[in-house]
């Protein structure tokens, strides 16, 4: 479990790079699920799983964020008085 957990972590952190984060982690998945599959290693295969599931839950996170009213106003630089 340490390496599976270590894998999340690992792909939510590089994810804050936005694009380039998300491109990274989904290939750094996909060699290791390549690894996986030539060694016929389940360990491997798990971190494989877990860091393309991160690539996949952080990309759609990064896309929600940047769109709709509240991205528009900031880059507008937009001021709000409360």
């Amino acid at each position: 479990m340490a390496p599976a957990a270590l894998a999340a972590w690992a792909g939510q952190w590089s994810i804050v790079w936005h694009q380039a984060g998300v491109g990274l982690v989904g290939l750094t998945a996909a060699l290791i699920g390549l690894v996986a599959w030539r060694r016929r290693s389940a360990a491997a295969a798990l971190v494989a799983t877990v860091l393309a599931a991160t690539a996949l839950i952080g990309g759609s996170r990064l896309w929600s964020l940047e769109q709709g009213a509240v991205p528009e106003l900031a880059r507008q630089q937009v001021v709000a008085t409360v």
